[in-house]
């Protein structure tokens, strides 16, 4: 089964399967296992990435499911993610195609094509240069992550693997403030228990960032744009939640 958006006509038309699997041309980032890979290459002079998924295996499941966790077995999960992030203009890598092959899901294979993004970095490694740039700066980034998280978690979605690595900082001119994009949502769907998701995904999001000079005065300046709704003690206990979720890792 392999789905076609729009903007793959005329680039991937008749591809078979495992021709898809097969597009990768360098090497972006893999699993610890292998069993997930992210390759770049190039077609009709345009950028694309494949990331294909060589099933979760019967231990993963096992594993999972003594832990009460929902296992990733295929790419699907993270094709609707995107679709749906696209649907909201959510800033998210651009779908071009999936696939699935197989009815096990510890040997199901499947991949995913999006787009490139335009140039960016991982927030991770400029984040302290970032914030040696002066208060003004602080504030834009910390106001820009609130909001890409806001509408992550509006649509409603749970990242669930929400670290700092996962965020890209654009290059090139700001005329509205720091542009983000979110990447890597493999594990990203609607939560069950949205309340709980959410602050996983908030304490993930500190945990990875303190390291890298986020402070406290930052976190709250976060929580204000995040849900400007809440009253300051409803904040302030948000702010004590997440501390919690974060000490128990």
């Amino acid at each position: 089964m392999i789905h076609l958006t729009p903007r793959a006509a005329g680039l991937f038309d008749g591809l078979a399967f495992e021709q898809f699997f097969a597009l990768g041309e360098h090497l972006a980032k893999a699993s610890a296992d292998g069993k997930r890979r992210t390759l770049a290459f190039e077609r009709g002079g345009r950028h694309f990435y494949v990331k294909t998924h060589a099933g979760c295996g019967l231990g993963e499941l096992l594993k999972n499911g003594l832990q009460l966790k929902r296992p990733v077995v295929d790419a699907s999960t993270e094709a609707r993610a995107l679709l749906r992030g696209e649907e909201l203009g959510l800033p998210l890598p651009r779908l071009v195609a999936w696939g699935l092959r197989g009815r096990n899901p510890a040997r199901r294979r499947s991949f995913i094509v999006t787009e490139a993004l335009p140039p960016a970095r991982r927030l991770s490694l400029v984040l302290p240069d970032e914030l040696a740039a002066g208060p003004a700066r602080r504030r834009a980034l910390v106001v820009a992550a609130a909001a890409l998280v806001r509408a992550l978690h509006a649509a409603p979605l749970a990242h669930r693997d929400l670290y700092l690595e996962h965020l890209f900082l654009a290059e090139g001119p700001e005329p509205h403030g720091p542009r983000l994009f979110l990447l890597d949502l493999h594990r990203s769907a609607p939560p069950v228990r949205a309340r709980r998701a959410f602050v996983k995904d908030l304490a993930a999001l500190a945990g990875s960032s303190r390291p890298r000079g986020i402070t406290r005065s930052d976190a709250l300046r976060f929580l204000v744009r995040y849900a400007p709704a809440l009253a300051r003690p409803a904040r302030h206990a948000l702010f004590r939640t997440v501390a919690r979720r974060l000490a128990r890792g």
